[in-house]
């Protein structure tokens, strides 16, 4: 993993624009009726109001854990790493730690883990704590053993409740979206969830985000459909306490776009769940361009742009994925991930830029950090972040 770089990189220009007069909102592209009505950007005093919550005060975290994604290579061959938050500095790896996926709750330090058993299809999960130099500490079980594989988990803010996407694991087996609460061991489902190409009426295709009181997630994706082509993409939230029954059922359309609009990829939502940061992604081999946007989650309406995060000079000849995003526990900053840059020689890996957003005063700082170069047919093309 600690394997050396090229010095002679290909540059990765990035260009950042600040919400304001001149940034362009995907909105704009979307036809009539399927976005929500533009509102006037707001200011940073009114941009603190909206991402707050009660620990909006609290710094934020040191340290966050990137989650290495390799394609061709299965699932949970994930490498959890430990970054330094304001610099990318690699901290701590654990190779024996192969992650499905991991989400941040509680203290600054405290990560919920989900390991996939063995070669079966389950999924355990495991808290851990980050030592005040983030070292990951031992892995303490919780919950029973989920029945598929996780693919994506969010936590609330104290832990108790964590929001689960699990694949059924076969095409035919449609998955689907789980809230464990981890005081009584009952875990609530709602089905017919199409995961990694599996069946189902809903597509989830990105991370889910929840509230800080677990109450809410939220996630996007598409509906799938035999008479109405192309598919319209969604931002979804579903309330942890519904009855069970399919997401299809439970959930509430926030906003929609068409297909042919901009990507709608991960989305965040504020502590008390009231805004969603929502980011859409735009491109070509040549460029690409993640817009963030934030919504009010009752109605879809827009409330600001936050930034426009674009990237030139790039090879995203394997499709590396962009907009990974995680807010740390107060909801006053913003991790976000731009699609890959790649080289030629795959056994170089890749880079990824992150920007770290403070959402108050819409101030971003960049780092990049390399990831591993290809074995065999996997190569890296993404990460997930947990702060």
């Amino acid at each position: 993993m600690a394997r050396s770089r090229r010095a002679a990189r290909i540059a990765v220009v990035a260009f950042i624009t600040l919400a304001g007069a001149t940034l362009a909102t995907t909105a704009a592209v979307w036809a009539a009726g399927a976005a929500p009505t533009a509102a006037p950007i707001v200011t940073p005093t009114e941009s603190v109001r909206l991402s707050a919550g009660p620990a909006a005060a609290a710094a934020a975290p040191g340290y966050f854990i990137d989650n290495i994604l390799f394609s061709g290579a299965g699932t949970g061959t994930g490498i959890a790493q430990v970054r330094n938050s304001a610099t990318g500095r690699l901290v701590t790896q654990d190779p024996a730690v192969r992650p499905l996926d991991i989400a941040a709750f509680g203290s600054n330090r405290r990560f919920v883990i989900a390991l996939q058993v063995g070669d079966s299809c389950a999924t355990r999960l495991y808290a851990a704590t980050l030592s005040p130099r983030g070292q990951l500490g031992k892995l303490s079980r919780i919950g029973p053993t989920v029945h598929g594989l996780v693919v994506s988990l969010a936590a609330a803010a104290d832990g108790n409740i964590i929001g689960l996407a699990v694949y059924g694991c076969g095409k035919t087996v449609p998955g689907y979206l789980a809230a464990l609460d981890v005081r009584t061991q009952l875990i609530r489902r709602w089905g017919s969830v199409s995961l990694d190409g599996s069946s189902g009426s809903v597509a989830v295709s990105n991370d889910l985000s929840i509230s800080a009181d677990g109450k809410l997630l939220a996630f996007t994706g598409s509906a799938p459909t035999f008479t109405v082509s192309p598919a319209v993409q969604y931002l979804w939230v579903l309330s942890t306490t519904s009855a069970p029954g399919t997401v299809a059922e439970r959930s509430r359309v926030v906003l929609s776009a068409p297909a042919s609009a901009p990507a709608l990829r991960d989305v965040v939502l504020s502590p008390n769940g009231a805004t969603s940061y929502l980011c859409t992604l735009t491109g070509s081999t040549s460029q690409w361009t993640a817009d963030l946007v934030a919504y009010r989650t009752a109605d879809g309406k827009r409330l600001a742009a936050i930034a426009k995060l674009t990237t030139t000079g790039s090879a995203f000849q394997y499709g590396g994925t962009g907009c990974a995003m995680a807010a740390d526990i107060s909801g006053s900053d913003l991790l976000v991930g731009y699609p890959l840059h790649y080289f030629a020689d795959t056994e170089h890996g890749p880079t990824a830029r992150i920007a770290r957003i403070h959402l108050a005063t819409r101030s971003i700082s960049t780092f990049s950090i390399d990831l591993p170069g290809s074995a065999g047919m996997s190569v890296a093309y993404g990460i997930a972040l947990a702060w």
